[in-house]
């Protein structure tokens, strides 16, 4: 009878931890040209999607970022490049709009990699991409 009760515990323990890996929004790190860079709020994958916040992101490129209300989309400037993101296209929580970070980086000329070991999107901002990054 131990073992039975001891083998439960350790099913449901299992469960609860592989459950914990793929629910709701798990946070990820972000690294640019190499650097971990601190996203406030940190960067989250939802349905195998990578987002960041906006504002967040456009700090850690050296990019401006704005929000036009009337149309409903955020403007994301990186040197001479400009991307329009509508709302629908991102993920609002707790009032942040969260962007696709794949789409985002490599609409203003950056490569994004997915390093499965790590847990990381690597961004790397060399020519052609126009910023400094870090």
């Amino acid at each position: 009878m131990r073992r039975l009760i001891t083998t439960a515990l350790l099913i449901c323990a299992t469960i609860a931890a592989c459950a914990g890996a793929f629910a709701g929004d798990a946070t990820v790190r972000v690294f640019i040209n190499g650097r971990l860079a601190k996203l406030d709020p940190s960067a989250i994958m939802r349905d195998g999607k990578a987002y960041v916040g906006l504002r967040g992101v456009a700090k850690a490129l050296h990019a401006s970022a704005r929000w036009n209300e009337k149309s409903r989309t955020a403007i994301v400037t990186v040197g001479n490049k400009r991307i329009r993101v509508a709302q629908g296209k991102g993920i609002t929580l707790n009032g942040v709009l969260f962007l696709p970070l794949r789409a985002t980086g490599e609409a203003v000329g950056c490569t994004v990699e997915w390093d499965r070991a790590q847990r990381a999107i690597k961004i790397t901002t060399e020519a052609p991409c126009p910023i400094g990054g870090g």
